[in-house]
C-alpha cells in the first residue's frame, strides 16, 4: 500500500512504485490517494487527483513492461478506500479495513523517508508499525532517522529527488514540469488549470 496525496502524482512516485516491484518487495502496489490530508494540507479535488493517479497506473505499467519481466495489469492499482469514506484519511484505520475486505492478501505500507521526523504523529502509529510491516524509501535530503521498530530502509535504492511541493512551485514561476512527471499528467494539469 502507498498512500499519498497525489497532489500532483509524479516521476518520484513512480520510481518507488516500480522499484517495489521490481526488486520483488511486493507482489502488487496500491496507490492510495487521501482524502483529507491528516495534517491540513490543501489539495486539488478528489477528482483530479484520482485521474491522474490512475494516469499515473499506466505509467508505472509501461514502465515495467520495457523493464522486468511484468505483463500483468494488476501489479498496480488505484485504491479508492480514502476517497470512498467521510473524513480525514488515517492509515491505520484504512489497513485495517483493507485487511478485512481483501483477506486473501498481506499488506504492507511504503512512505518516503521524508516522513520519518513526522511519523510519531500519525494516528496510532505504534499499533500501526507492530501490525504492518514498512518500508522507508530514500528521499534525497532526508536521511532513515528516526527508523522505529518494524520499519525497513531500502538502503540500496536510488534516491527520490522529486517532489510534489517542488512541482506546484514550478507551476506558478513557468509552468515547465514535463521533466518532474509523466507526460499524460502534465497534459492532465495543463488542460485543467490545476495549481496556478
Amino acid at each position: 500500500m502507498f498512500g499519498a496525496a497525489f497532489n500532483p502524482p509524479q516521476l518520484g512516485h513512480q520510481q518507488i512504485a516500480v522499484s517495489l516491484l521490481k526488486e520483488k518487495l511486493a507482489d502488487a502496489v496500491w496507490l492510495v490517494p487521501v482524502k483529507e490530508h491528516p495534517f491540513g494540507k490543501k489539495l486539488a479535488s478528489a477528482s483530479d487527483r484520482l485521474a491522474m493517479t490512475q494516469l499515473l497506473v499506466q505509467s508505472i505499467e509501461d514502465e515495467l513492461k520495457k523493464t522486468s519481466e511484468f505483463t500483468s495489469q494488476s501489479a498496480v492499482r488505484v485504491e479508492t478506500f480514502e476517497l470512498d469514506e467521510p473524513g480525514i484519511s488515517y492509515s491505520y484505520r484504512t489497513l485495517l479495513a483493507l485487511t478485512e475486505r481483501y483477506p486473501e492478501h498481506q499488506f504492507s505500507f511504503v512512505i518516503g523517508s521524508d516522513n520519518l521526523s513526522t511519523f510519531h504523529k500519525w494516528d496510532q502509529y505504534e499499533a500501526m508499525l507492530a501490525q504492518f510491516p514498512f518500508f522507508v524509501y530514500p528521499r534525497h535530503g532526508f536521511p532513515f532517522v528516526p527508523l522505529l521498530a518494524g520499519m525497513t530502509p531500502m538502503q540500496n535504492m536510488a534516491e527520490v529527488r522529486v517532489s510534489s511541493t517542488q512541482i506546484r512551485e514550478q507551476l506558478k514561476v513557468d509552468g515547465v514540469i514535463s521533466e518532474l512527471m509523466p507526460k499524460a499528467i502534465a497534459e492532465y494539469i495543463k488542460d485543467h488549470n490545476l495549481y496556478r
